[in-house]
C-alpha cells in the first residue's frame, strides 16, 4: 500500500462540541495532489444564533462574520463539489466528520468518505510528547498556525501528515492501514 499523497485536508469551526446540537460557521478545505496545495475551499457559515463567547475567543470569530454569511443549507453543495470523492484527512477528524455528516444528513445528501487522521497518527508515534493536539504539534515541527481557524488548522494538519510521511512512516514497518488509520466514516 502507497503513502496517499491526494487528498482533501478539512477542519471546520463551530458553536460548540455537539453535532446534534451545535453548528457549523467555518469550513476549510485544501485539494491535495502530489502532497502540494492544489486549491483551497474556505467559507464563513450563518449558524443562525449568536456565537457563545467562549467561540469568540477561541476563534476569533465574531456575530458580524457569519450573521450575513450563507447558512450551512446553501454552501454544502459547493463544499460538496470541492470534495468529490476524495479521502479527508484532518486533525482530529472524527470531530469535524460527525459535524458534516449531521450536515449531510439534514438535507438528506449521502456522505460517506474514507479519513486519513492525523491525530491517530500522532499517537501512535509521539506517544512521548506532552501533547497531540494540532497547536503544540505545529509548535514541535515549527509549522505556522493561527489556530482554530478552519483553512488554517486543515493546510496545518496537511503539512503536519507530510512530515509524518517523509519523515516517521518510512523509519517505522508498520502495515500502513495501521498507521493511517483508514475507515469509512459513517
Amino acid at each position: 500500500m502507497k503513502i496517499p499523497m491526494d487528498y482533501v485536508a478539512v477542519d471546520i469551526e463551530t458553536t460548540g462540541l455537539y453535532p446534534k446540537y451545535d453548528k457549523i460557521i467555518e469550513i476549510g478545505a485544501a485539494r491535495v495532489r502530489d502532497g502540494k496545495v492544489e486549491d483551497t475551499f474556505s467559507v464563513f457559515v450563518n449558524p443562525g444564533q449568536s456565537l457563545p463567547p467562549k467561540i469568540v475567543e477561541l476563534t476569533g470569530i465574531h456575530d458580524q462574520d457569519v450573521c450575513e454569511a450563507p447558512y450551512i443549507e446553501q454552501v454544502f453543495q459547493d463544499f460538496m463539489a470541492f470534495v468529490g470523492q476524495d479521502v479527508l484527512l484532518g486533525h482530529n477528524l472524527l470531530f469535524d466528520y460527525a459535524f458534516l455528516k449531521r450536515a449531510a444528513t439534514n438535507q438528506k445528501i449521502p456522505f460517506q468518505r474514507t479519513g486519513i487522521d492525523t491525530l491517530h497518527i500522532a499517537r501512535k508515534f509521539l506517544d512521548k510528547l506532552e501533547s497531540r493536539n494540532l497547536g503544540f504539534l505545529c509548535a514541535y515541527y515549527h509549522i505556522e498556525l493561527e489556530a482554530h481557524r478552519a483553512l488554517n488548522d486543515a493546510i496545518a494538519a496537511h503539512q503536519l501528515y507530510q512530515i509524518f510521511a517523509a519523515v516517521m512512516i518510512p523509519m517505522k514497518q508498520i502495515c500502513l492501514k495501521n498507521i493511517f488509520h483508514f475507515r469509512d466514516y459513517s
